[in-house]
């Protein structure tokens, strides 16, 4: 391995690159991520060692409802691709400001969809919480189909369609007064980074609530408890 990009929850990918030994001398470039993440980058997908077709809009789109109907079971989606280059100058140093010198013209491989589930409990502390006045949400880095399935597994107060959920890219076209408006009627809030969930915070306090945070400790998902301050009793 030449080189090595971790995962965080800005580009929603992770990468390595390196040269097979006793083979070809190019460095191949690998990486996986969200669907969006990878596809993006992807001008071909895989069939077979000598063929790899370009990757139209006709067969994105399939690949994108397949993974949406995998998503919509609870699944979490992870995809992966590959090329040749460097890390670098696919991707840019970020520790330099760099930019890519070579457009990513990615090969797409295919994606797997995994079971993640919540830790057992979840769902009864969730239904307490609810007994108890609390009004919970869910903020995750997963796609939203995801977030909402396990959103309804866990019985969190989720209306028909997609109303309930709000994703880190409608947050970011959104103004503070308008994201305001908003949380209250949100239950799921996916495709998330940590600069979407200081923003919610901000903005359901705002709305006079008190906001305490709790994780489930198996999924990357942060659980938000709100009371108005006029309660007396937090739990």
């Amino acid at each position: 391995m030449k080189a090595e990009r971790p995962f965080n929850s800005e580009q929603k990918f992770m990468s390595v690159s390196g040269v097979h030994a006793g083979g070809d001398s190019r460095e191949v470039y690998y990486i996986k991520g969200s669907i969006e993440a990878v596809l993006e980058r992807c001008k071909f997908y895989y069939v077979a060692e000598d063929s790899t077709p370009a990757l139209d809009n006709n067969t994105r789109n399939i690949i994108i409802k397949r993974s949406e109907e995998v998503a919509a079971r609870g699944l979490r989606v992870i995809a992966a691709a590959y090329g040749y280059g460097s890390v670098e100058s696919l991707e840019g140093n970020p520790d330099t400001g760099g930019k890519p010198t070579v457009s990513p013209n990615l090969i797409f491989t295919g994606f797997q969809a995994m079971l993640d589930p919540p830790r057992k409990g979840v769902s009864d502390a969730i239904s307490l919480l609810h007994s108890g006045g609390v009004q919970v949400i869910m903020i995750t880095g997963d796609a939203e189909h995801t977030a909402l399935s396990i959103a309804r597994q866990l019985g969190l107060r989720v209306q028909g369609g997609s109303s309930s959920c709000l994703t880190g890219a409608m947050i970011d076209s959104m103004t503070e007064r308008q994201l305001r408006d908003r949380v209250g009627s949100v239950t799921v809030f996916a495709r998330t980074t940590p600069k979407h969930k200081m923003a919610i915070v901000a903005a359901f306090q705002s709305r006079g609530a008190v906001v305490a945070m709790t994780g489930d400790g198996g999924t990357v998902v942060s659980y938000f408890l709100i009371k108005p301050r006029t309660d007396s009793v937090f739990v």
